[in-house]
């Protein structure tokens, strides 16, 4: 038995439109950007593989901002409108309520 270190997580990189992620969102950690602004890198144990896989951007950030740790998502590349940031829809899984 042993410790096994934890590695900070394979990078997501989308490249097709259409492209998923579907995992549980397992922390975010605030990270010295190039132009001396701090950026959000999130953290999600993608669904199947187990695999941690890390996230980052202004588009993820700010949909991503009010979801709690431990939620399950799917993230869904939507591509580069205008060739300028890359896109992305953000889907929070809810439980079914039953109706009263």
């Amino acid at each position: 038995m042993g410790y096994n270190e934890v590695e900070s997580g394979a990078r997501w990189m989308p490249e097709t439109v259409g492209d998923k992620l579907e995992g549980v969102l397992e922390s975010r950690e605030t990270k010295p950007g190039k132009n001396g602004e701090d950026y959000t890198l999130f953290f999600i144990i993608e669904e199947g593989t187990g695999e941690k896989r890390s996230v980052s951007g202004a588009v993820l950030e700010s949909k991503l901002s009010g979801v709690p740790d431990g939620a399950k998502l799917l993230l869904t590349y939507k591509g580069k409108p205008k060739g300028t940031y890359k896109d992305y829809s953000v889907g929070v899984w809810e439980d079914e309520k039953p109706n009263l």
